[in-house]
């Protein structure tokens, strides 16, 4: 850590994203071990889809990182990801991960995309796991999945997506991250763009699934 960013923890000393008491990379101990207490850390095979928490279990810290403007949670989240074992285990033999983009009119009113930031840290924290950004974009500003039912879900997401810039990934593991998988429908669209870079493997890799 450079003397700038000691400065900064001086004067604002990270907190805890959870209870709120000072932490390093913003998790205290405490929240941290009752959270791996709850942590569901499935992996089903026949989809290559892996998940940490069912989405009640970790709801609020979420809510509060998408839309209260709490940028600074990807740190506490993504140490809860480091914490798993499994989820490490796939993170050590993956060459590359990619996040689920947004579009560009709603990372401006949001001032970030919340699986990005995840993502880059996991990268930077795991060797020879490399973030792959701008392959993967948004074309449409869509209505808020959350907001509708599992079929207008699947319409409301189909060819969302698009390759902005290639890269070949053949005989590589690649990890998809997406925050939270209820339908599917969103990481299924991603999943059909990305097969024409000739990946060997995907993992859908999402912190909670509904």
């Amino acid at each position: 850590m450079n003397l700038f960013n000691k400065a900064l923890d001086f004067i604002f000393p990270p907190v805890c994203g959870i209870c709120g008491k000072i932490a390093e990379n913003y998790l205290c101990k405490e929240c941290k071990d009752k959270l791996a207490l709850i942590v569901k850390s499935t992996y089903d095979e026949k989809c290559f889809h892996f998940w940490l928490y069912k989405y009640d279990d970790i709801r609020s810290l979420i809510l509060r990182y998408k839309f209260n403007e709490c940028s600074y949670l990807y740190i506490t989240i993504s140490e809860l990801i480091l914490y798993d074992e499994k989820a490490r285990a796939i993170l050590n033999k993956s060459d590359y991960i990619i996040s689920v983009p947004i579009h560009k009119r709603r990372r401006y009113e949001r001032g970030y995309n919340q699986c990005e930031l995840i993502a880059k840290r996991l990268s930077d924290k795991t060797e020879n796991l490399e973030y792959l950004s701008n392959v993967l974009a948004k074309k449409k500003n869509i209505v808020p999945q959350s907001t509708l039912s599992k079929e207008d879900r699947i319409n409301n997401i189909r060819d969302a997506f698009y390759i902005k810039n290639r890269i070949d990934l053949t005989n590589k593991t690649v990890i998809l991250l997406d925050d939270i998988y209820t339908t599917g429908s969103t990481v299924g669209e991603c999943i059909k763009v990305l097969k024409t870079l000739n990946y060997k493997s995907i993992y859908v890799f999402t912190i909670a699934k509904k």
